[in-house]
């Protein structure tokens, strides 16, 4: 995900004339052909305008892939992007604990930021990422309010190492030099925090970014609007050995909407904790969420319920049937950042029961679960989906995850 390619112009070879007549006949003849160029680029490009302004409202089901990927280019808080299989976000771990670590310095907490594969939640280089937003690594912290570990014990001049010494006057001027420089040392210290704190991102706005163009399983279609409970429980029974992916995809909630746009239908799953959203004949959105995001999968994706590693592009008249966008931003503790998030109880149990294949209800969440062979789950990911099963806890016995790998 990110950026599209830059593209180096070609190096242009250079023109030898015959005679000066030549030189002067080339002139015109050049500014007519650009002119003709730049007819013939105007016309289709003010067509594609036409045509992403009449796919803007999602429900024109002529709306094609390189129409879409215009339309997302041009809408606020989208970007174009490459297919999942490589894409990558940066991720944060859980804050440390409070820490003083210096007697000049605010105390702070410190997390581990890495940039990660949105396919299987591996660790990439740094330049991966670059110019995603990125989480802070450090936040400042108050020793009143938690406890705090502090590195230095500090006298009442802010000097540190002094618990075992008497305090004489003498000895302060003996330490004049080494305390100035140590006040060099915090205050290079601080402008690094500073400037961290610059380059990071608190809490940002919602943002998505275009995945691609997929296909719909065979069987699958929209539910009428009469229908629905927008917490569909269908594919919690999904078979999940050798078969397409149920709901093509986007296993999570289904909702109408005939006057639906990416961004309703994204923000409504990125407020249920899901970073994928996907809408289905312009007028149904869904939910998935990829592998990175295992506060709702755990270790790995049922394969039965994955999205295609690969956008695979529709149907043969350019139509596109299926077209998924996904969270653009970071991730904390393998999930979307908790301020984003407006989903209640019900919506927690829904979720889990359709990533655990076992409906969950409140007693078992107050009580923790029963024991279930059949809800075990050991079958081997299609390598055509994002993931791989294992038998995993019900995700109220997950940590929210702090221990992705790497």
């Amino acid at each position: 995900l990110g950026q599209a390619p830059r593209i180096e112009p070609e190096p242009q070879p250079s023109l030898e004339y015959r005679s000066p007549e030549s030189k002067a006949m080339v002139g015109p003849l050049g500014m007519h052909v650009l002119l003709l160029l730049l007819v013939i680029m105007l016309g289709p490009g003010a067509e594609a305008g036409e045509e992403a302004k009449r796919c803007d409202s999602v429900g024109d089901r002529q709306c094609t892939a390189s129409q879409m990927l215009l339309q997302v280019g041009q809408r606020s808080g989208s970007r174009v992007v490459e297919p999942l299989s490589e894409s990558a976000a940066w991720h944060a771990g859980p804050f440390g604990d409070c820490e003083k670590l210096s007697c000049r310095r605010m105390p702070r907490q410190a997390r581990e930021v890495t940039c990660r594969s949105l396919l299987d939640g591996s660790r990439l280089d740094a330049a991966d990422c670059e110019g995603k937003p990125k989480p802070c690594s450090t936040k400042i912290c108050n020793c009143k309010a938690m406890p705090c570990k502090e590195a230095e014990k500090c006298d009442r001049r802010g000097k540190g190492n002094m618990k075992d010494r008497d305090y004489m006057a003498d000895f302060y001027r003996e330490e004049d030099e080494e305390e100035g420089e140590e006040e060099e040392e915090d205050e290079q210290e601080e402008e690094e925090d500073e400037q961290e704190e610059e380059e990071c991102t608190g809490e940002m706005e919602e943002e998505y970014e275009w995945v691609g163009c997929y296909a719909k399983v065979a069987g699958d279609e929209p539910k009428k609007p009469d229908e629905a409970d927008v917490r569909d429980y269908e594919c919690m029974e999904a078979v999940d050995e050798g078969h397409k992916p149920c709901h093509s995809g986007l296993p999570f909630y289904r909702y109408h909407s005939d006057d639906l746009t990416p961004t309703d239908c994204c923000s409504f799953c990125t407020r249920q904790g899901l970073d994928l959203c996907g809408i289905v004949d312009g007028t149904e959105c869904r939910c998935s969420a990829t592998p990175l995001n295992r506060a709702v999968w755990g270790e790995s994706v049922r394969p039965g319920l994955a999205l295609p590693k690969v956008p695979n592009g529709g149907e043969v008249d350019g139509r596109c049937p299926v077209r998924v966008w996904r969270y653009g931003g970071f991730y904390e503790d393998g999930a979307i950042p908790e301020y984003l998030l407006e989903e209640n109880a019900d919506d927690t149990r829904y979720v889990d029961s359709i990533a655990q294949r076992m409906r969950i209800s409140e007693a078992m969440e107050e009580d923790g679960p029963v024991p279930d062979e059949s809800a075990a789950l050991g079958e081997e990911a299609s390598e055509e989906t994002v993931g791989v099963q294992t038998t995993l806890p019900p995700g109220w016995e997950r940590a929210s995850d702090s221990s992705l790998r790497g």
